[in-house]
């Protein structure tokens, strides 16, 4: 039986999760979720060969990586949401494999993705991604998760180097 399509999003924006297979962890340790967080600062300010800065494959809104799953909020750039999460899924998956001396696939499954229409929408996502440790009881609240883009909101740092979420609503203009 054939799979059902990928709902399109006319904004480009989409809500991406990533499962781990049989819900294991996908991240054994920090070193694990820095690789990850590198792995989408590389798609979200690609770099040729030298160096030089390369339109971004897509802008990444949020992001919390938790034990056997992640959630972003991304919206396309340069390439589709299959490419983007493939980029990340391939390079992630490489890296783990040799690193734990593991063999085979790592995600349950392909991506999950729903798109995201409307900045009410959006907002609501944001505050979800960042409330999911607190959900899950990991912490009290957002600001003590290290793995999430809370503190790029919260300290007002999505204009410094380090940040790697976008610095403007994917769609000012809508509802």
């Amino acid at each position: 039986m054939p799979r059902t399509a990928r709902q399109h999003s006319d904004t480009g924006v989409y809500h991406v999760m990533m499962r781990g297979i049989d819900r294991r962890d996908i991240f054994v340790d920090d070193q694990d979720r820095g690789k990850f967080i590198k792995t989408l600062r590389a798609v979200a300010f690609p770099e040729d060969r030298d160096g030089n800065p390369l339109p971004p494959y897509c802008n990444i809104h949020a992001y919390c990586l938790m034990d056997n799953h992640i959630h972003l909020l991304i919206a396309e750039g340069t390439e589709g949401i299959g490419t983007v999460m493939k980029r990340i899924g391939v390079s992630y998956v490489s890296y783990y494999n040799k690193r734990h001396g593991h063999l085979g696939p790592l995600f349950h499954d392909r991506f999950r993705s729903e798109p995201v229409g409307d900045t009410g929408y959006f907002i609501t996502l944001l505050r979800y991604i960042h409330q999911n440790p607190v959900q899950a009881e990991m912490v009290a609240s957002p600001d003590q998760y290290r793995w999430s883009s809370w503190k790029e909101y919260s300290s007002g740092n999505l204009s410094s180097g380090k940040a790697i979420c976008a610095r403007t609503l994917p769609f000012a203009s809508l509802p």
